[in-house]
């Protein structure tokens, strides 16, 4: 568009929708590090419980 005024809105709708975006990614950048803490000690305690059941099975 050749008016300065419709472009410029345009660019601010694009801005707050990508704002909006990046909002929700950090929402789910969070839940994928909170998923990733949980793997890890399920993975640890798993370990730990294998380690224990080699010592019974001995």
């Amino acid at each position: 568009p050749s008016n300065p005024f419709v472009k410029i809105t345009q660019l601010t709708k694009q801005v707050e929708e990508q704002n909006i975006q990046i909002i929700e990614l950090k929402k789910i950048n969070s839940k994928l590090k909170e998923d990733y803490k949980k793997i890890k000690a399920n993975l640890i305690a798993r370990q730990v419980l294998d380690r224990d059941m080699e010592h019974i099975l001995e």
